[in-house]
């Protein structure tokens, strides 16, 4: 890996659980994470690419299909124990 003598500081928020269970890694591989960042940054200099795919799970993609079968759904609270039995009730209507 080559070294410069000018830095860059690179600040990012990360939710952080990630950040924990990443950092968890980074030490059971012996690194902290400026030198993973490092590497990373690296590896997609020196290929053009990000050096891993970047696709949806297939859990992830049955997700967003859901989420998008539910859109435009009527969407109404239910707060109460009556008000649970009206909407069964109302249901069994159909």
């Amino acid at each position: 890996m080559q070294s410069s003598t000018k830095k860059k500081r690179i600040q990012v928020q990360l939710d952080q659980t990630i950040a924990d269970n990443a950092t968890m890694v980074f030490e059971e591989l012996g690194i902290n994470p400026t030198t993973a960042i490092t590497l990373f940054y690296s590896r997609v200099a020196a290929e053009g690419k990000l050096p891993f795919d970047v696709a949806l799970t297939e859990r992830e993609k049955a997700n967003l299909a859901l989420t998008d079968a539910f859109k435009g759904l009527p969407n109404e609270e239910i707060a109460t124990d009556q008000e649970l039995k009206d909407w069964i009730n109302e249901s069994e209507e159909y």
